[in-house]
């Protein structure tokens, strides 16, 4: 579909096409799930063809990604991919048209570290018995670590993991360097968590859809009380832990800024009308800001929610 490209007051910047042929890599612990009901709505809303796994909600992860084994129908020509799986771009690119344009979300790894502990209850599989058991494993994580347990890829540089690095314990700076270049020149869109609303003013221009098709509701996040305390040394044991990822998330969180500097419109005005028309559809839909499926007023409706 050809057509204006139209900031959030309907403003015309300029003519481009709209981007119906999508890779979201759906990372961890990162508001992955909600940009994915962004684009299962998008795409639903225009008859688009997904490829789906060939059971549940993974293609295949933790294994690199293959569209023989992950996709339950690797003959078919597809529009949108957007379900969890380890990138492998030349499975991928098999599968999908010439003009895909990818896109990701990745997030502070200091955050994203807290989240996946206690998402995946390690105090429990490390046998960590303590009032602070975050705080006892950043004491002494490399004792920890020799200790087996469920996905360990999600201890340690997760989010680079996903990318389809495979080095995740000893990265040299110059292999991160190498997967930083190679992570830039296929996704056009690093979104940040952190930055969510900024992000997505981002994705809807580069993708030339409208303000109301990255309009959202919160998927699967958290209640408060459920987050856990991190102070400034915990913080700094982190990213001394992940830091492949933390210098993974330094690197796209300035090239978010350095992209919204240069779009044709003021981007901060985009990001008050999205968080207004969110408020809005938020008083109309739901009972509380996230939606959860007690939350939805009309039962008729609801969310794409796997676990993760």
């Amino acid at each position: 579909m050809k057509g204006p490209e139209r900031d959030g007051f309907g403003n015309t910047s300029y003519t481009c096409n709209e981007k119906t042929n999508l890779v979201f890599l759906k990372i961890h612990k990162t508001a992955s799930s909600t940009v994915q009901n962004i684009i299962m709505r998008f795409g639903s809303t225009r008859n688009l063809t997904f490829a789906l796994p060939k059971r549940g909600h993974i293609m295949g992860w933790p294994r690199l990604f293959h569209k023989s084994f992950h996709v339950a129908k690797e003959n078919t020509t597809y529009n949108i991919l957007c379900h969890h799986m380890r990138f492998h771009h030349e499975h991928i690119r098999e599968l999908m048209p010439d003009d895909t344009v990818y896109i990701t979300i990745i997030r502070d790894p200091v955050y994203m570290f807290e989240s996946t502990f206690t998402y995946m209850r390690f105090d429990k599989q490390f046998g960590i018995n303590s009032t602070e058991p975050l705080k006892t494993f950043l004491d002494q994580p490399s004792y920890f670590s020799k200790f087996g347990v469920r996905n360990p890829q999600h201890y340690r540089n997760p989010m680079l993991y996903e990318f389809g690095n495979i080095g995740t314990e000893s990265n040299s700076e110059e292999s991160i360097k190498f997967d930083i270049d190679r992570i830039e020149k296929i996704f056009s869109v690093v979104m940040i968590a952190d930055y969510f609303e900024e992000s997505l003013v981002l994705l809807k221009h580069t993708l030339c859809w409208d303000i109301n098709d990255v309009t959202f509701f919160k998927i699967n996040a958290r209640r408060n009380e459920s987050i856990r305390g991190m102070t400034a040394d915990m913080a700094e044991k982190i990213r001394q832990w992940s830091r492949a990822d933390v210098i993974l998330f330094d690197h796209f969180n300035k090239t978010l800024w350095s992209k919204l500097s240069k779009l044709p419109f003021d981007w901060r005005k985009e990001v008050e009308v999205l968080k207004a028309k969110n408020l809005q559809l938020q008083d109309e839909c739901l009972q509380s800001d996230s939606a959860s499926k007690a939350d939805i007023k009309d039962k008729r409706f609801g969310v794409y929610q796997p676990k993760g």
